[in-house]
């Protein structure tokens, strides 16, 4: 189950977990079709992400890259789920326009952690 959205079938409203949610939140069943591939994309958060520009980097690549190919298996009928590593925001995978919507909202919010500042040591002389 999961909430619901607008543009979701009527037929799939859970209308006994709609009447217990205290929130009065609508509640949907949600199928998983048969015969339907699932992907998860990967997308790395770390520091080394970063590196280069603000507009050119690993980051940049690696989102512009993640919706380019959620789009394509989403045309396909792929149930499509995001992961970003170490940590943060994850979308459930899915299919259709609104799962798009899903990962692009979450792939505007992204960043990548704070550079670490990376130890000099003094070189050995003697």
């Amino acid at each position: 189950m999961r909430n619901y959205v607008p543009g979701d079938p009527y037929k799939f409203i859970n209308w006994k977990a709609t009447a217990r949610d205290p929130n009065r939140r609508i509640m949907v069943n949600e199928y998983e079709r048969e015969g339907l591939r699932t992907t998860i994309i990967l997308l790395d958060l770390g520091w080394w992400m970063r590196h280069g520009t603000v507009e050119d980097n690993p980051l940049e690549y690696g989102v512009s890259l993640t919706l380019s190919l959620s789009r394509v298996l989403l045309r396909y009928g792929y149930n499509v789920g995001l992961w970003t590593i170490p940590m943060g925001p994850r979308v459930i995978p899915s299919s259709g326009t609104v799962q798009y919507y899903k990962l692009l909202r979450e792939l505007m919010i992204v960043k990548a952690l704070p550079i670490k500042a990376i130890p000099w040591t003094q070189p050995c002389i003697g």
